[in-house]
């Protein structure tokens, strides 16, 4: 229900709030060391994720732009705090191998946006409410089930490593 310059500007203010938001948060994590950081850190990581899985199931069950954009700008600021989650663990659980870590993460997300217009073009075909609804339920449900794991896999410690035995 928006035109052209309203979509742009509906669009890019979540993500402007987004950058803030990162910025001020990644010294608040450091801040609550009252806080062990396992928890600090599924905190950081699956709050944002099931934050955002709320925001597309409200979306995908109203047809009111104006709670369609609040809960997408929720969802948009917030996902931007499980940046911080998922670093700090990659940093903590990977050590020396961050740099293949990232670049894991970086071509799935490639990957994500390579494909994402293909699966639209599929699930929304004629453009319809009902489309778009099905494919925020779909988001949502994905979101929540790929994060599920999360609290009960994460560590804060690195892997031992096997140590060669040095000759004599």
């Amino acid at each position: 229900g928006l035109n052209i310059r309203e979509t742009g500007y509906s669009n890019a203010i979540p993500y402007f709030f987004a950058a803030i938001v990162k910025f001020g948060a990644g010294p608040i994590t450091d801040k609550l060391a009252h806080i062990t950081e396992r928890i600090r850190l599924i905190l950081f990581a699956l709050l944002p994720q099931i934050t955002m899985a709320f925001g597309y199931l409200v979306m995908s069950m109203t047809s009111h732009v104006i709670i369609a954009q609040v809960a997408y700008t929720i969802s948009v600021v917030l996902a931007g705090l499980n940046v911080i989650g998922m670093v700090k663990c990659a940093q903590i659980v990977a050590e020396k191998h961050l740099t293949l870590i990232m670049a894991v993460i970086s071509m799935s997300s490639w990957v994500s946006a390579f494909i994402l217009p293909i699966v639209i073009g599929i699930i929304c075909p004629t453009n319809s409410h009902s489309e778009w609804s099905r494919f925020y339920l779909y988001v949502a449900i994905f979101v929540i089930l790929t994060n599920l794991p999360f609290p009960f896999l994460a560590r804060v410690s690195g892997r031992k490593r096997v140590v060669p035995e040095t000759k004599f």
